[in-house]
């Protein structure tokens, strides 16, 4: 059977540049209101951050919203 190459995860910059600022599902509780398992999941899979979380992390997180323009690509 011939091995197929892993398809890279939607979004993966937009995790790897908030978890680089030192995010994780606790530190994001109050930034966010969701819960640290809700606050994992939308870190895991950034399809599930809507705009009005991104404006928080930028505003309340200090994350330059020039960088989470950069990282939203697929």
């Amino acid at each position: 059977m011939p091995r197929l190459k892993e398809r890279p995860t939607p979004f993966a910059k937009v995790t790897r540049l908030i978890k680089g600022y030192g995010f994780n599902g606790s530190n994001l509780e109050p930034i966010l209101g969701y819960s640290a398992k809700t606050n994992r999941k939308k870190i895991e899979d950034p399809r599930e951050l809507t705009l009005g979380d991104l404006e928080k992390i930028c505003k309340n997180g200090h994350i330059p919203i020039d960088e989470i323009r950069e990282a939203i690509v697929l």
